[in-house]
């Protein structure tokens, strides 16, 4: 393996990692606001996906304009499933569950017919490559690491506060795990 090779390895698995945080950042908002577990979750992403291709590519809107729909999109559709899917349920977690992986089944079977099964690939926002030791590397790769570290620090520091132990942590004077914030 060259040192070339080890470099772009390392920067495109940091930009992929980055993004399964984002990820699961929204899976763990929902799971610690609603107390539901969304297997949806990828599907849904999978629609924003396409929301920004069809609107951005296909539809020669600006790329930014085309975010703010998908948003629209998103929360439109999140806003039906909340009220046809959630709601009717009301805190069951087995059938939550078993809604949400028929969800998730339906979006991605309708999917193909609706999509297509070929591969649809959106042109780079930024155009051009940054040159590090020697390894190119796309803008938007790059962007996407600091942007995942920044929600993870600002997260952790609203959630414990700068300076105290994260939830539920054992505390150093008596070696006994402190009882766990009441989730408001």
């Amino acid at each position: 393996m060259t040192f070339a090779l080890l470099v772009q390895s390392a920067i495109i698995g940091t930009s992929l990692g980055s993004i399964y945080i984002l990820m699961a950042l929204g899976l763990t908002l929902m799971f610690g606001m609603m107390h539901i577990i969304n297997f949806a979750h990828g599907a849904v992403y999978m629609l924003g996906a396409f929301v920004i291709y069809y609107v951005f590519f296909q539809g020669g809107a600006p790329y930014f304009a085309a975010f703010v729909v998908a948003m629209i999109v998103l929360g439109i559709f999140g806003y039906l499933v909340e009220r046809s899917i959630y709601r009717p349920i009301r805190g069951g977690i087995e059938p939550t569950l078993v809604a949400l992986l028929a969800l998730t089944t339906f979006l991605q079977a309708a999917g193909y017919p609706v999509f297509g099964q070929l591969d649809k690939h959106v042109p780079p926002v930024f155009p051009g490559t940054r040159n590090i030791l020697g390894v190119g590397i796309s803008i938007e790769r790059l962007m996407i690491i600091p942007i995942a570290a920044a929600l993870v620090v600002a997260l952790y520091f609203s959630s414990t506060g700068p300076g105290s132990a994260p939830p539920c942590a054992p505390s150093s004077r008596t070696r006994k795990r402190r009882p766990c914030r009441a989730s408001t």
